[in-house]
């Protein structure tokens, strides 16, 4: 986040995603009527177009029963799920902390301030790599589904 206005416009975007999960009704364990398609439009294109689910199948409808707290069917739908709801609302407390001012705001500093032996670039660091477990996870997820599908107990 380069600035306290896209910590807005993120808080308000993880606030407009987790009030849906709330909002939704809990998903119908029958997916055989209307399986996969609004308005007559596929849900996932990944899945119209090979058949199979794709990284995030599942993600809407488990995020939907973890605001529910139906925990069970929220692991079944995407096991990533809860843990992924969860983090979308420490996000958005943080998001909307730093949005309100509660939160100091580091712009870039002039170089040769000592910005490394004050650990400010540290945060950027971490979230630069943070997308490589979160990565190897969501593969690992879709592997096991894929490997469960073929075997019939998905």
């Amino acid at each position: 986040m380069k600035s306290p206005s896209n910590s807005l416009f993120a808080a308000v975007a993880l606030a407009a995603v987790l009030a849906a999960s709330f909002l939704l009704p809990i998903p119908v364990a029958d997916e055989d009527s209307g399986r996969g398609f609004v308005l007559g439009i596929p849900l996932c294109v990944f899945k119209a177009v090979t058949g199979l689910p794709c990284p995030f199948c599942g993600l809407t409808r488990s995020f939907v029963c973890t605001a529910h707290l139906s925990l069970r069917e929220a692991l079944q739908y995407h096991p990533l799920g809860p843990a992924l709801w969860a983090l979308a609302a420490v996000a958005l407390a943080y998001f909307a902390a730093r949005a309100a001012g509660f939160l100091p705001w580091r712009g870039r500093s002039a170089a040769g301030t000592g910005e490394a032996a004050r650990g400010v670039g540290t945060g950027r660091r971490i979230a630069g790599i943070a997308w490589i477990p979160a990565a190897a996870a969501v593969l690992a997820v879709w592997a096991m589904k894929l490997l469960l599908i073929s075997r019939h107990y998905w």
